[in-house]
């Protein structure tokens, strides 16, 4: 009996060490396939740096919408319109990094939490979250792909966001970004917005104008932010109260443009804590 548990202990090592090698053998295959598909999708990529020093001439999405016109037969009006990140309100600014990308200032192109709350969602719930695109990730997107979802795409949007952190500064990310995003049928940039949608210039824009542009980003096309619907109140509340938390608009410019009833002599302090 002895015996026989002698020698089936090897037996069984060998079996182990066999399957090992095979898990091990399939990982380096792995690892080499990503490596691969990773380095050809490197070598494609366009050249972020040149951002630096000039702005883009069009975009991915912008030649997208021509193709559609012409697809459709229709005359496509670009309207369409550059200006400094200096001569834009700080409202839509804050606005959309509140809004949109609230960790903008301290991530390098992609935000790790959502990514791994997104993960943690589909392994225990067994669905897909949408959302949690950086700010960076959007620029790129806007920029250089394509609206389909697929792998490759994420790819290179991914590899794309960390390297246009590489080369250029978080204030022109975020210049690049409120000037060529899609804000309603051919309107790109913040200035061409403002102008379409208040009549008023990009410096112009209230905190509740300013606001209200900012929640149509999700869905650009089919949200109209001179009149927003009921459900957005508690949203368009919540960013203003946040540029009053952070000295972005005073206290009485926030409690003016509230969407609910403020009592007399309220501060804006209480109504944040009410309202989060």
């Amino acid at each position: 009996m002895t015996f026989q548990i002698m020698r089936t202990v090897p037996l069984i090592f060998n079996g182990f060490a066999k399957i090992l090698r095979s898990i091990v053998f399939v990982l380096v295959l792995l690892l080499a396939f990503l490596l691969l598909v990773c380095s050809i999708i490197y070598i494609i990529l366009p050249e972020v740096s040149a951002l630096d020093l000039s702005n883009p001439t069009t975009t991915a999405f912008i030649e997208l919408r021509r193709a559609e016109a012409l697809q459709n037969g229709t005359d496509f009006q670009l309207q369409w319109e550059w200006v400094p990140l200096s001569k834009i309100s700080p409202f839509i600014v804050n606005s959309l990094i509140y809004s949109e990308d609230n960790t903008f200032w301290i991530h390098a192109g992609i935000d790790w939490y959502s990514i791994m709350h997104a993960l943690n969602i589909f392994w225990h719930q067994h669905r897909f979250v949408t959302g949690g695109s950086t700010i960076t990730q959007q620029v790129v997107k806007n920029l250089y792909l394509s609206p389909d979802r697929n792998l490759l795409r994420k790819g290179r949007q991914f590899l794309l966001a960390l390297e246009m952190e590489r080369h250029l500064s978080k204030e022109r990310i975020l210049e690049i970004y409120l000037n060529i995003f899609e804000w309603g049928d051919n309107v790109f940039g913040i200035e061409a917005a403002s102008k379409y949608w208040f009549n008023c210039s990009a410096s112009e824009l209230t905190p509740n104008q300013a606001v209200n542009l900012a929640l149509i980003v999700p869905n650009p096309l089919r949200r109209d932010p001179t009149t927003p619907p009921l459900s957005f109140n508690r949203a368009i509340n919540q960013l203003l109260l946040m540029l009053a938390r952070d000295g972005i608009i005073s206290d009485e410019m926030a409690i003016d443009e509230l969407n609910i009833e403020i009592p007399s002599g309220a501060l804006c302090e209480d109504v944040i804590y009410k309202m989060f």
